[in-house]
């Protein structure tokens, strides 16, 4: 009996060890647990601030200073990975609401740590390559530098699409505050520049080819001049080739628009649309003429058919400057070399490119030499920019170029041709269903001023059942040339019922696909459509100091969406190039009964409409959301 009673004791005193144990053992477990999170926490938020700090430091061009806090953030976000995916820590994610959390923070530390660790690898290949071999020569890029780029580019593309999948399908409502900040900001550096580092990676992918890796390429470069304008930027008066071979760029001398190869046929037109459109002005066989269209990879494809039937020579693609390419790289290179003239300083040379130059020679055949000589010249102080350390400033030269539509550049390859659109550089008019509309001009004067025009549009947008958009849009053509102080080469006139300062044009009016044009300017007009957009086209005469203005209604379908209760509004608006970009003004309506959550930037609200104002030029794209009582725009809210 005493010894079964022993016995119990002895159970009962196991049992209660055994308890006490296990509870020791899940403090331990719930505090070192708790430690490693809470570290966790700590090196997760350090990890967010270094990411913003480099964030900041590369826009700025502070190359080092941005290596070093992503060097950091790579250190902290893998240190919090590893204490959040410890076997000590796994069993928590079970637990309802620390789970979700959990789960979170090891995904957003696992991204930061790999987005931090390949932006380094590729800032660390570039930095190398620019401080490295210098031993080629002027005029050649270094086709092995761009293909040393290429694998670090893609691997950071990849990795933040797959960063980008997993942080927004995390769930933001359980989570703790610092998580949800977390994610956001994730959200806000990536979505808005990942399309530009997927372009990025491809131009590194490709630019190995159109620089003549495979074998020599020659292009077609033709300089615009925005004195006189055209659909596709301007007359393009000066013309000269380039080969690339292996990286290394030769252009041959500039010759003047005169001196090309004489057309003896027109040529085979892209399109059955275009021949209808363009054929009639000369735009299938006078060079003066052929960029009358808006849509700049037609007008290469003909100018390609037109160069290689009339010279004999093979052209793989067509690249076009204009002057404000010229403006920016004298910014850069402080001034422009002119062969009679001296240097020009960069704040003259806008202006003596776009018009004094007109001015400036007593012959023709001068005035051409010296053009065609500060064309070469120009290109040349280019290829310096290129070969220099600054590379970020060239980078933001060279976007800013190419967003304001004053570069365009055309592949004859389809795969290089792309790859070109995607980057925003090809000049194409979109396609794709929506609201969008511009307006441009083609100078039927034959005189330079439209170095003098000013132009300002006011675009309206009203919402309509049924995803129909509404717009109203004024245009005000204000031609401020003098009649007098210059060469007739510049005002004039050169063409019947037009005076000295006077100027004619075409003025071409497109908006987006099965857009219907409800009212347009009282002036006798064509009609059609190009690229399936619905396009209005007349002249118009318009004095020294005196303005036109004009008025056009359109309707659009699928000119607004909704998806998950919210209305999304995408404007789409053209702005032709010009010397100093165009005036806009874009309003949205607000619907009645419905509120703006979300806008693109530098937005702002008006009573009842989300206003933006620029001066600019370019494909411009402007983005608002609303929320609220759907039923005015005939949607079913699922209620």
């Amino acid at each position: 009996m005493a010894g079964d009673q022993d016995q119990n004791q002895g159970e009962r005193s196991w049992r209660a060890a055994a308890v006490v144990l296990a509870a020791v053992l899940l403090l331990i477990w719930g505090v070192t647990a708790a430690v490693s999170g809470y570290r966790a926490s700590q090196e997760l938020e350090q990890a967010r601030e270094q990411l913003s700090d480099a964030e900041r430091l590369l826009r700025d061009a502070e190359l080092l200073e941005a290596r070093e806090q992503l060097e950091l953030a790579t250190t902290s976000s893998a240190q919090a990975a590893d204490r959040l995916t410890a076997f000590h820590v796994r069993p928590l994610r079970i637990i309802p609401w620390l789970g979700p959390n959990l789960r979170a923070a090891t995904t957003l530390s696992i991204t930061a740590r790999d987005v931090s660790g390949d932006t380094a690898a590729l800032l660390d290949t570039a930095t190398s390559l620019v401080g490295g071999d210098r031993s080629r020569e002027p005029g050649e890029i270094s086709l092995g530098h761009l293909v040393e780029l290429a694998p670090p580019a893609r691997s950071l593309v990849t990795t933040l699409e797959t960063g980008l999948e997993e942080v927004a399908a995390l769930d933001p409502q359980p989570l703790l505050g610092r998580l949800v900040q977390a994610r956001e900001l994730f959200l806000d550096l990536v979505e808005p520049t990942l399309a530009s580092a997927q372009v990025a990676a491809d131009l590194l992918e490709v630019m190995p080819e159109f620089l003549g890796e495979d074998g020599p390429r020659t292009y077609l470069v033709g300089a615009a001049a925005l004195s006189e304008l055209r659909g596709t930027s301007g007359l393009i008066g000066s013309w000269t080739l380039l080969t690339a071979d292996q990286g290394r760029l030769d252009f041959e001398e500039f010759i003047d628009i005169d001196d090309l190869p004489e057309v003896e046929q027109q040529a085979r037109p892209p399109s059955e649309e275009f021949a209808t459109r363009y054929s009639g002005v000369g735009g299938l066989y006078n060079w003066r003429n052929v960029n009358y269209s808006p849509h700049f990879p037609s007008v290469a494809e003909v100018l390609i058919r037109l160069y290689e039937q009339s010279s004999g020579i093979d052209i793989d693609g067509v690249m076009l400057a204009d002057t404000v390419v010229f403006d920016r790289l004298a910014t850069r290179a402080g001034g422009i070399e002119v062969p009679g003239v001296g240097r020009v300083p960069p704040e003259d040379t806008l202006r003596f490119v776009g018009l004094d130059a007109y001015d400036a020679f007593d012959s023709d055949e001068e005035r051409k030499r010296v053009l065609g000589a500060t064309a070469t010249a120009t290109l040349a102080e280019l290829f310096q920019i290129l070969e220099g350390d600054d590379v970020p400033a060239t980078a933001e030269m060279l976007a800013d170029i190419a967003q304001g539509g004053h570069l365009r550049l055309y592949a004859a390859d389809a795969r290089i041709q792309s790859v070109l659109e995607r980057a925003g550089v090809a000049g194409e008019l979109p396609d794709a269903p929506g609201e969008s509309v511009g307006v441009f001009l083609n100078n039927f004067a034959q005189n330079k001023l439209d170095f003098f025009a000013e132009r300002r549009v006011e675009h309206r947008v009203t919402l309509e059942p049924d995803g129909i958009t509404r717009a109203e849009v004024e245009v005000e053509l204000h031609n401020g040339a003098p009649t007098e102080g210059h060469t007739r080469h510049v005002l004039g006139p050169w063409v019947d019922d037009v005076e000295a300062g006077d100027t004619r044009w075409h003025v071409l009016f497109t908006c987006g696909i099965a857009c219907e044009l409800i009212e347009e300017p009282r002036l006798d007009h064509v009609g059609g459509t190009e690229r399936g957009r619905t396009v209005h086209d007349h002249l118009t005469t318009v004095r020294s100091g005196e303005q036109d203005r004009l008025r056009y209604v359109t309707r659009t379908p699928q000119g607004w969406v909704q998806a998950e209760g919210r209305v999304e509004v995408v404007v789409e608006h053209l702005l032709q190039p010009t010397v100093e970009g165009s005036a806009l003004r874009l309003s949205v309506e607000v619907p009645e009964g419905m509120r703006v959550v979300e806008s693109s930037p530098d937005a702002r609200v008006e009573q009842d409409e989300v206003v933006w104002e620029v001066v600019d030029s370019g494909r411009l794209t402007f983005t608002v959301e609303f929320e609220g009582d759907l039923s005015t725009l005939r949607i079913d809210d699922g209620t």
